[in-house]
């Protein structure tokens, strides 16, 4: 059992909600993985919100329903190498990863 802590800062969401305007901000309770850089936290009953530090902020990369633990070094191994070895989940993570890296790269230039 992975022991479960209180994460106090906003992840900034690219998915709209609903019939919302904009995108969904969540404010997670409780992590059940943080290695510093990437984290998981628990939203309700078997979903997870995959999220990475960028900069100074947290950013979801994906929302799975399910936890899986070995999709964090997969993302890691596939942004190092460049190649997600076909995995669609792997590959969804790292483009959602890249694009918010252009984005707040071109938001500070």
């Amino acid at each position: 059992m992975t022991r479960r802590k209180p994460f106090f800062n906003i992840v900034k969401s690219p998915w709209i909600l609903g019939l919302r305007d904009a995108p969904r901000d969540f404010e997670p309770k409780s992590t059940i993985y943080d290695d510093g850089e990437f984290f998981i936290a628990e939203l309700f009953d078997d979903s997870y919100l995959f999220f990475k530090k960028i900069g100074e902020g947290f950013f979801a990369f994906n929302n799975l329903a399910g936890h899986e633990k070995d999709y964090i070094p997969k993302i890691k191994q596939a942004l190092i190498d460049g190649d997600t070895k076909g995995d669609f989940l792997v590959q969804r993570g790292v483009e959602a990863i890249q694009k918010w890296e252009r984005s707040l790269t071109t938001a500070s230039t």
